[in-house]
């Protein structure tokens, strides 16, 4: 039995890497050529503090004209969501949900362990959220901040109110 379970989840894997490479190719940063998720690994953990890791292995890029200009639009396997300032560009946002302790809250810092520099990538900018009574509103793009050469969003990890989820203190990450 649990081979038919691995043959089907297999043939839908195929299914969705098939769909979502009809519009976009995937980018490794691995290596690896079959797309993967991202992997957040808690390195270590106690009372007071944890530690964790998170690797992306690659990501799918589509190319999209606007107004003359190539913007690329980055999305990974598994996001939750993207970035939300509008005319500037638009990344996926990984979150996780940490358990905490009765009381208490998170402060997370930020350290780049390893990075790939990606040249010539003019990446999508956000766009006004559209609503279905008023008519498209024009294409955004923060100008002034695509002439400078600077790491976006400013705030790599951030931090979401407490929460309670089945009994248990959590918090989004």
């Amino acid at each position: 039995m649990d081979k038919i379970y691995q043959k089907c989840f297999k043939a839908g894997m195929l299914v969705i890497l098939w769909l979502c490479s009809l519009n976009s190719e995937y980018i490794p940063l691995n290596g690896n050529l079959f797309p993967e998720n991202p992997k957040f690994t808690v390195l270590s953990s106690n009372l007071s503090q944890f530690s964790f890791e998170l690797e992306i292995p690659g990501f799918f890029v589509e190319d999209t004209v606007i107004e003359g200009e190539t913007y690329q639009i980055i999305e990974l396997l598994s996001s939750q969501g993207s970035t939300e300032e509008v005319g500037k560009p638009n990344l996926p946002i990984i979150n996780r949900l940490v358990g905490i302790l009765p009381q208490s809250g998170i402060s997370a810092t930020f350290q780049i362990l390893e990075d790939t520099v990606l040249d010539n990538y003019l990446i999508f900018p956000t766009q006004p959220p559209v609503v279905e009574s008023l008519p498209p509103l024009p294409f955004t793009k923060d100008e002034i901040f695509y002439t400078k050469d600077t790491l976006y969003p400013p705030n790599r990890v951030v931090t979401g109110a407490p929460g309670i989820l089945k009994d248990f203190r959590v918090q989004l990450l």
